[in-house]
């Protein structure tokens, strides 16, 4: 799958037929969508294409989602939907989205220029369930009762999860940060300052199989050796017997 700014069919898939090219395929999602500047694309578990749209004056809109329901060539059952601002229509708190991940739970983790918010329920989009992002507020466990926006302030530029549905989050000026899989904890916090991190300004980050994590940065790539690696693709293994289980069974 890709997105190409400026086009007027800005969505195209590749799909494998065995030559070297491959067949592609462009979709118009409508003259709302036509000839715009777009950011990242992910796929969620739902088949869903989310595709940050840069967003104008003109437009309250900040994603894209996309839905071919499993049929390239049929344009009838396509599902197209703008994410905006307003509650009900996907409450973006933010100016702008910059970054995004889905995790391993399925939630839609966005990186903001304000911090981060969660879509946790993404299969709602479609379906007339709620959808709305949340923010994460950190308890600050002083006997208030108050708490702050997690990374408030921030511009997220990265979001990338690892092996234990954790989230490196890489900021334009603060570095790096590894929270928790529900984002309540900071794990790690690594600066220029603190760290070999050749820069706070954080480009990408990716992770190996190994749980090596590479960060890149604005002046270099460095690397982590992380702890959390990815499960196993598949159990064709697996012999279960017997099966059913029936409750006399001891």
């Amino acid at each position: 799958w890709a997105v190409c700014s400026g086009a007027s069919e800005i969505l195209s898939v590749r799909i494998p037929d065995g030559s070297e090219n491959g067949e592609w395929h462009a979709f118009n999602l409508g003259s709302a969508y036509s000839a715009i500047d777009l950011g990242e694309l992910v796929v969620d578990r739902f088949n869903q294409k989310w595709i940050i749209k840069r967003k104008t004056i003109q437009s309250p809109v900040h994603l894209i989602v996309f839905n071919e329901n499993g049929t390239m060539t049929d344009v009838t059952d396509d599902d197209v939907k703008g994410i905006a601002g307003a509650k009900g229509s996907g409450n973006i708190e933010a100016n702008s989205i910059v970054s995004m991940a889905v995790d391993q739970d399925g939630e839609l983790w966005l990186g903001t220029d304000n911090g981060i918010e969660v879509i946790y329920s993404p299969e709602n989009i479609f379906t007339g369930g709620n959808y709305d992002a949340q923010r994460i507020i950190i308890p600050r466990n002083d006997g208030s009762g108050l708490g702050d926006i997690l990374l408030e302030n921030e511009r997220i530029t990265e979001i990338t999860i690892d092996g234990a549905n954790q989230k490196w989050i890489g900021t334009d000026n603060a570095g790096v940060f590894l929270l928790s899989e529900d984002g309540m904890e900071q794990i790690y916090h690594f600066s220029e300052e603190n760290s070999p991190l050749f820069s706070n300004l954080i480009t990408s980050i990716a992770i190996n199989a190994d749980g090596e994590v590479f960060i890149g940065t604005s002046k270099g790539i460095v690397s982590f050796k992380g702890e959390s690696t990815p499960a196993p693709p598949g159990f064709e293994g697996v012999y279960a017997y017997p099966n059913p289980v029936k409750p006399s069974y001891t």
